[in-house]
């Protein structure tokens, strides 16, 4: 009577034994049975939580085995029994019962919770274990923090999965451009619009169809930006598949990311690399490699490989130790997945490659069946996506009206790593005490920097690591943004010593120019752009260029450096509510004294009277810096001496009306807000209440809204 816990057990060569009678619990090792001759009784009551191996057991009589295994079963080659009851509950696992002669009886009794398997069926039992196995790895929706790590949360992935809009017609240049000239417009963007009229791809018809006479989809190539969401639906993807949603006729579905395939330096297998991620697949193997057509392998995040694929290179390609033509072949890994997507190996298996918009086309992979791109969430999806993360109605429509309303936040909703970064800070700003509409404190500046250091963690960098990188980054960015350019080709890269690689792919996408021959780069967005401009100005020049980038907002009228003077100001914060919390914000205290400075002097400047629409324009744009800035009491001391406001001919939006909500309630006391002309939204009274009930007059007619004129 044994209980084995944490060892590894090998009873052999046990010969003329008249009785062995074990009882025994064994957990956390590996028991091994084998070549056990003249055995008169063997009577086995065993708990397993591993793989119990049961081999070359001849003349024994009498075999009585009891069993609860949580693992996989394999009892093989056992020769002239006269009688095998087994009563099994196997939980996750397969059982695999076979070649076993002269059985005059066997009972089996098999409650599974994958499902009921015949266990004399040796494929299908392997097929099950493999099946349970994924099911359990894709339960919980995976996210990656800013530190690269990635973690399951308690979220099932079921429940919480969003479709999102995948499309043959991806993004082009012009919609880049139009994204940006249309930035003032209040028809929203143009990216969520176009999302919004493309037919959603079911993740069932993502491979497209199979070759009748072969049954195979080929390579399926899915691009899209950083964060977009892919790792998430290969994830849906393979769940769907384990579960008998989608795609039954692949028997076997083996899922590796190129990140760890950077790992291996050495010369390794096919065999080698599934045994290595599926070591309860090892003596299957041999026998799955027989039928490539029923296999589905799936490469993830191409586009950090760091390894060289020459795809291309047929003279080397034709050498022999880089020819990796049989599973058990050993070659450099770049030859085995070289070999596995061209179809030398394993010819007739399918696959799925997933990588960055635009790095994919620098691998020269030719042999595609379908390539896809995933644009993100349409607007429904971007309203489900708040619906889970919050969970209550009331808090879904507050935040989507705050959302909707700041132009700047919710241009970029379809990325759903971004939605995931403004449902964190949202949280986290009414966990704080901020609790009523409008005044969720959550600025741009601190809601791109925090989507950006997480495009950064998830690429597996740090500041440290690609900060070189993202201040030529920012230098591009900031000349695109002085020649009011969005769209940038190779000799502007090369200007800055910059290649599209590394943490670059991250923040820019690769596009075909308009002439259909060249290639052309552009920010994954254009806020993202200006966010970067802003930060390589803050860290890299002189106070005397820094207020040349804030003022220079004064010297055009086509608005191109308005944003960018919000994220100048942003960062320059000190403010614990408002300040990024990491590494890209450590600004020299001398750079905030300098942009507070600046605030006072700029609002000094602005028409008292706002007599005309562009001195309206300016002071409003001086409440977003405000805003932005998070002093409060910077902000009353500044615009304590403004007690009326006028403002009848600009015509506000919603952001617009969160912004003079959340800046003038810092002021003690507003004798009056004159809002006449101002084409107000009904949405943005709503957002305005706060502020307008310490107003001792406001004025709101011919604004078509209920109430011609309203004093309070």
């Amino acid at each position: 009577q044994t209980s084995w816990r944490d060892s590894t057990v090998d009873i052999r060569d046990i010969s003329n034994a008249s009785d062995v009678s074990t009882q025994a619990s064994w957990r956390d090792s590996t028991v091994d049975i084998r070549d056990i001759s003249n055995a008169s009784d063997v009577s086995t009551q065993t708990s397993c939580d591993w793989t119990a191996d049961l081999r070359d057991i001849s003349n024994s009589s009498d075999v009585s085995t009891q069993t609860s295994w949580d693992s996989t079963a394999d009892t093989r080659d056992i020769s002239n029994f006269f009688a095998v009851s087994t009563q099994t509950s196997w939980d996750d696992s397969a059982a695999d019962i076979k070649d076993i002669p002269n059985i005059s009886k066997v009972i089996t009794q098999t409650p599974w919770s994958a499902s009921n398997a015949d266990v004399k069926d040796t494929p299908k039992g392997v097929e099950l274990r493999h099946k349970h196995h994924l099911q359990k790895l894709t339960k919980k929706l995976k996210f990656t923090l800013v530190t690269g790590r990635q973690f399951a949360s308690d979220c099932p992935l079921d429940e919480n999965y969003i479709d999102l809009t995948i499309a043959g017609s991806p993004f082009t240049v012009e919609m880049i451009e139009n994204e940006w000239k249309d930035r003032r417009q209040d028809h929203g963007s143009t990216f969520i619009k176009y999302i919004k009229e493309q037919p959603v791809l079911q993740l069932n018809m993502l491979l497209g169809t199979n070759d009748t006479e072969t049954g195979r989809f080929g390579t399926t190539v899915v691009v899209g930006e950083a964060g977009i969401g892919k790792s998430t639906m290969v994830q849906k993807l393979i769940q769907d598949w384990s579960q008998g949603k989608i795609y039954q006729s692949f028997k076997f579905v083996f899922q590796f990311q190129f990140p760890r395939l950077n790992l291996i330096y050495w010369k390794t297998s096919l065999t080698d690399l599934v045994r290595e991620n599926y070591p309860y697949l090892d003596d299957a193997l041999e026998h799955l490699w027989k039928k490539p057509e029923k296999i589905l392998f799936v490469f993830e995040d191409l586009n950090q490989f760091q390894k060289n694929i020459h795809f291309n290179n047929a003279e080397r390609n034709a050498e022999p130790q880089h020819q990796c033509l049989d599973p058990n072949s050993y070659c450099l890994i770049t030859d085995v997945v070289r070999c596995l997507i061209q179809g030398e190996l394993l010819k007739g298996c399918s696959i799925l490659i997933t990588s960055r918009t635009g790095k994919f086309d620098s691998f020269g992979i030719t042999a595609i069946n379908r390539k896809v791109q995933i644009l993100g969430f349409a607007p429904d999806a971007i309203r489900q996506y708040f619906h889970n993360y919050f969970r209550n109605e009331q808090t879904v429509s507050d935040v989507i009206k705050y959302i909707k309303a700041n132009d700047t936040l919710y241009r970029m909703c379809y990325n759903p790593l971004y939605c995931l970064t403004l449902c964190s800070l949202l949280e986290s700003s009414r966990a704080q005490g901020v609790q009523e509409m409008p005044l969720f404190h959550t600025t741009s500046t601190q809601a791109v920097s925090t989507y950006i250091i997480n495009l950064i963690g998830r690429s597996g960098y740090t500041f440290e690591s690609c900060s070189e990188d993202l201040l030529k980054l920012g230098a591009l960015a900031y000349d695109g943004c002085c020649k009011n350019l969005v769209v940038f080709n190779r000799n502007q890269l090369g200007s800055h010593n910059m290649n599209f690689a590394n943490v670059i792919t991250a923040l820019m996408m690769e596009f075909q120019g308009k002439d259909h021959e060249s290639t052309v780069y552009a920010f994954n967005h254009f806020i993202i752009q200006h966010y970067l401009a802003a930060l390589q100005r803050i860290r890299t020049t002189t106070e005397n260029k820094l207020l040349e980038s804030l003022n220079a907002e004064h010297t055009t009228t086509d608005g191109r450096f308005t944003l960018l003077s919000r994220f100048l100001v942003g960062l320059a914060s000190n403010n614990s509510t408002t300040k990024p919390d990491w590494e890209l914000a450590n600004i020299d205290p001398a750079v905030n004294k300098c942009v507070s400075g600046w605030l006072t002097n700029y609002s000094k400047r602005c028409d008292p009277n706002l007599e005309s629409k562009k001195s309206e324009e300016t002071f409003l744009n001086l409440l977003y810096c405000f805003h932005e800035f998070g002093d409060a009491e910077l902000t009353r001391v500044t615009l304590s001496s403004r007690n009326k406001i006028p403002f009848m001919k600009y015509h506000l939006n919603g952001a617009d009306c969160v912004i003079l909500s959340s800046t003038l309630m810092a002021i003690d006391k507003l004798e009056e807000l004159d809002l006449r002309c101002c084409d107000l939204p009904d949405e943005g009274v709503q957002f305005l209440l706060p502020v307008l009930h310490k107003c001792k007059t406001v004025r709101l007619p011919n604004n078509d809204l209920p109430a011609n004129n309203v004093s309070f």
